[in-house]
Formats: C-alpha cells, structure tokens, sequence
C-alpha cells in the first residue's frame, strides 16, 4: 500500500517596525545544516528565513506541523515580524 505523506518548506521574510529587514545571522541554522526543531527545521535562506515541516499523513497533523514549527520559529526572533509575501524591496543603503 502506498504512504502519501506531505510536507513544505515556506521562506517568509522578516519585518521591523513595518521595515523588512534581513534575516542574515537570526537563526542558527542555514540551507546547509538546517536547525532541527520539534516537527521540523528552520533556516536562514539569502534574506528571508524558512522553515520546513516534517511529513505529515493527515490534513491536522499537517497543520499542526505547521503551527508548532512556526511557533518556534516566531520564539526565535522576539521583537520581529514574519510575513509570507512574495518579494521585498531592500533600498541599496541597506546593505551598504
């Protein structure tokens, strides 16, 4: 019997005070050596940062998968928001 099993790797990038900021050194893990976290990883990805899920059976432990990871990811970075958009604009002064 086959096993379908489901998972994902959503980069999300990184605000301050409504301003994207870079997630360059925010977390430990990298694409790499991703930082294993309970139900998953996370990981620095050029400015953005990602997460990834382990496989899940079912639509709920999908979410769970989702939510937990997320969580922890969200504990990793006080004072920050995460934001699931497609592209961010950084002006060139922000890297020099």
């Amino acid at each position: 019997m086959l096993e379908l099993k489901v998972g994902a790797d959503p980069e999300l990038f990184v605000f301050k005070d409504g301003s994207p900021v870079s997630a360059h050194g925010m977390v430990n893990g990298d694409k790499e050596k991703p930082l294993p976290v309970k139900g998953g990883a996370v990981q620095v990805d050029g400015t953005a940062l990602e997460f990834n899920i382990d496989p899940a059976i079912t639509a709920e432990q999908f979410a769970e998968n989702i939510d937990m990871v997320l969580a922890q990811l969200r504990g990793m970075i006080p004072g920050y928001d995460l934001q699931l958009v497609s592209s961010v604009h950084f002006p060139e002064e922000y890297f020099n």
